[in-house]
């Protein structure tokens, strides 16, 4: 049977959660820095071999009623993450890092993990991963 849902018939979108009680994390700058360096399209591309696309908000377009098209965007630019970043007084230490973050996620999500280390690296962001059971993840996330 034909449905306009993804793969296993769901309108899922995958959605990073940021801790706001991280006083780094709470900036909106760092997290606007995580939309223009993470490569979404590489993502989609390399994890899920191009099923389903990229979203652009939280809600699927494929469900109009509740999708919202007017959010702001923001592609792919790690100059421009850098210098979000450095406006926002997160400079980088002499490591090269500006801040670590840990990534808490299912082992499902570790392909995920990987790609956003290697995306976040170049503009000083460095990721630790910490790949649990799913129950564990979630749990370690509530």
């Amino acid at each position: 049977q034909k449905s306009g849902a993804g793969s296993g018939g769901s309108f899922c979108i995958n959605t990073l959660i940021f801790n706001l009680a991280n006083p780094t994390l709470a900036k909106l700058e760092a997290r606007q820095a995580f939309a223009y360096a993470i490569d979404r399209q590489q993502m989609l591309q390399q994890i899920q071999f191009d099923q389903g696309r990229v979203a652009i908000s939280a809600i699927a377009n494929t469900i109009p009623w509740a999708h919202n098209a007017e959010v702001t965007k923001y592609p792919l630019d790690r100059a421009k993450a850098s210098q979000v970043l450095d406006g926002a007084g997160l400079a980088k230490g002499a490591n090269g890092m500006r801040f670590s973050v840990n990534f808490v996620h299912a082992t499902s999500f570790a392909k995920y993990g990987e790609l956003m280390k290697q995306h976040l690296a170049p503009v000083g962001i460095d990721v630790q991963l910490t790949a649990l059971e799913v129950n564990a993840a979630t749990s370690a996330c509530s």
